[in-house]
């Protein structure tokens, strides 16, 4: 008993890791502290470090929730992961052969 209250907690899943999981498993997993979208992850962001909106905060969900921000997310993801699919050396095409796919422009 005394071992395991001196283990340290379990850090949190990375997100990677949950999106592998079916959906409920990952609403039922994580508890309260699942996966945010970029609207939450940005609400958040505004709060924790208190810096206000230079529009409102109805303002600010507005802006989040177009069609463009949400591009421009979208296309800096998939740069991000073509980029880490490049430069780490661990990434196997053989293991990863649907990533790969996705990516095989940036092979070639």
């Amino acid at each position: 008993m005394m071992t395991q209250r001196k283990m340290k907690a379990q850090p949190p899943l990375s997100d990677a890791y949950l999106q592998g999981m079916p959906a409920k498993r990952r609403k039922t997993g994580q508890g309260s502290a699942g996966l945010l979208s970029l609207t939450d992850a940005v609400n958040q962001a505004v709060r924790t470090t208190g810096v206000r909106p230079i529009t409102s905060a109805e303002g600010l969900q507005d802006d989040l929730e177009t069609n463009d921000t949400k591009e421009a997310y979208s296309e800096q993801v998939k740069a991000d992961i073509k980029k880490r699919v490049r430069e780490d050396p661990d990434f196997d095409s053989q293991q990863f052969p649907n990533a790969h796919r996705a990516f095989s422009s940036d092979f070639q």
